[in-house]
């Protein structure tokens, strides 16, 4: 009798709160009119504690309540391990976390990820435990997902494999998830260098772009200020990245020996604006040869801005951004790639849409590594070994540019296309 009162105790027996997560809200109104909201928090050691939180409604204070909730969770990072029943956010939480402590992240990639978490990751995951996040959850997401995939993917790699260390699940789920394909059995982006027949296309597109055009919306006529087929070049002839093309002052740049030292990059950072900083790693620091058809682009340039200098009475400083805005100041690169969609628009012969800045790149280092090796284009990326530049920048699908004859004959056509 006393052994089957014990099992129907048992039975009956709530299950424990998750650690990282609260209980029932319960909220009362005090007498200087205010209400609390009080809950029991499960924390890190696994102790239930009273946490409340004020407000001037119910409602008020029932979210002050879950926010400090979400705060304790967030700060829950080195606590006690995660396990399977932990719920997931508490684990991106325990994530982030060390994201945000990291040293070694810059802060624009400290933002990238947690815009991605947020927006892409947490959606779909925001109501699982860690143990629900199986190989088939992760497949379900990720064909779902429109935008942001590899990014997305990787995160979540990297959180659930903070789920292994803490032997909450056997194995990340993500290594043993098959990346999603569409319905042709193709990645939805591949990753493509140019070929030839692209450049007179991406030229007559600029071409077209460049010419002065009235504005109905705006009511006054519109001429584009962006470099952009220099812009072009400089990427096309160095391979370059766009925030480091964007950091390219004339002191980097030595023109008799045809050499650019690529030492500085432009990131955008929330609350500062456009940061120059160093180079993305310590191997991103290079020297790379210009081609001649650059050299004399640069020239150009040189010559125009020491005309402007000179009509202002002043002289060119070797602090002076090479490709500037209209201010002076460095070229943000979400402007440029602005300025690229716009000029892909003017192409009608065939579609170009899929060509952006970080394609010039990887056709730069495409033709290196087909001429000179895989050392040699990783070199040319500011990569500190091989594997990288095969696996990300190696297009093997097909013939790519030469970047020097292609480099001359985008000289020649945009030389007589220019507008006034």
């Amino acid at each position: 009798m006393i052994r089957g009162s014990t099992t129907r105790r048992h039975e009956m027996a709530r299950p424990r709160t998750p650690i990282g997560t609260h209980g029932k809200i319960d909220i009362k109104k005090q007498e200087n009119g205010t209400h609390v909201a009080i809950t029991r928090y499960r924390h890190a050691d696994g102790q239930n504690r009273k946490v409340k939180a004020t407000g001037s409604s119910p409602t008020k204070a029932e979210a002050a309540l879950r926010e400090k909730c979400r705060d304790l969770a967030a700060n829950a990072t080195t606590g006690a391990p995660v396990r399977g029943d932990t719920p997931f956010p508490v684990l991106a939480a325990k994530w982030l976390a060390q994201v945000k402590a990291s040293t070694r992240l810059a802060p624009t990639t400290k933002e990238r990820y947690e815009t991605a978490l947020n927006s892409s990751v947490l959606p779909g995951f925001e109501h699982l435990t860690v143990r629900e996040v199986t190989p088939g959850a992760v497949h379900r997401w990720h064909s779902a997902l429109r935008y942001n995939r590899p990014t997305a993917r990787t995160l979540l790699s990297q959180i659930m494999g903070l789920a292994v260390l803490d032997q909450a699940v056997a194995i990340n789920p993500v290594a043993v998830t098959p990346r999603a394909v569409d319905a042709k059995g193709e990645r939805r982006h591949p990753k493509k260098a140019m070929r030839p027949h692209h450049l007179p296309l991406l030229r007559d597109a600029i071409t077209e772009w460049e010419k002065p055009r009235y504005s109905e919306k705006a009511r006054r006529w519109y001429h584009p200020t962006v470099p952009l087929r220099d812009l072009v070049m400089m990427s096309l002839g160095t391979g370059v990245r766009a925030g480091e093309l964007s950091g390219v002052c004339w002191h980097h740049l030595d023109l008799d020996a045809a050499l650019f030292r690529v030492e500085d990059n432009m990131t955008p950072v929330k609350g500062q604006g456009l940061v120059r900083g160093e180079v993305k790693t310590k191997d991103g620091a290079r020297t790379v040869t210009l081609p001649i058809v650059v050299v004399s682009m640069l020239r150009r340039r040189l010559d125009e801005a020491t005309a402007r200098a000179e009509a202002k009475g002043t002289d060119v400083s070797p602090e002076d951004p090479v490709f500037a805005s209209r201010a002076g100041t460095p070229l943000w690169p979400r402007n440029v790639a602005r300025a690229l969609t716009e000029a892909k628009a003017m192409c009608t012969d065939e579609d170009i849409s899929w060509i952006t800045p970080h394609t010039f790149r990887r056709t730069a280092a495409t033709k290196t590594i087909k001429m000179l090796g895989l050392t040699a284009g990783a070199s040319l990326l500011g990569h500190s070994g091989d594997r990288i530049a095969d696996a990300h920048y190696n297009d093997r699908s097909a013939e790519a540019v030469d970047v020097t004859v292609a480099l001359d004959v985008l000289l020649d056509g945009f030389a007589e296309g220019e507008s006034a």
